[in-house]
């Protein structure tokens, strides 16, 4: 990635037109997950039980049909870390 300005990323200062190597934590964190996409905190506050079980049951998450819809949230919420 470059900039037009001089710019500071990661405690590091690049000038005008300097290329910048862009780490890939977050694609290679999310990688290893079974979903499509991850989901956002406010998304998942919001589904549904029956969402959140539909969710569960096509990533097989172990102990979905016992779960409640705020132990399913909370389940998801830790997993994305969010």
């Amino acid at each position: 990635m470059k900039f037009d300005y001089k710019v500071k990323y990661k405690g590091k200062w690049y000038l005008p037109g300097e290329e910048i190597e862009e780490e890939k934590e977050e694609a290679v964190k999310f990688a290893s997950m079974p979903f499509d996409k991850p989901f956002t905190k406010t998304e998942i506050n919001r589904m549904s039980t029956d969402a959140l079980k539909t969710l569960a049951a096509e990533n097989d998450v172990p102990g979905y049909e016992e779960m409640t819809g705020s132990s399913l949230k909370e389940y998801f919420i830790n997993l994305f870390e969010l």
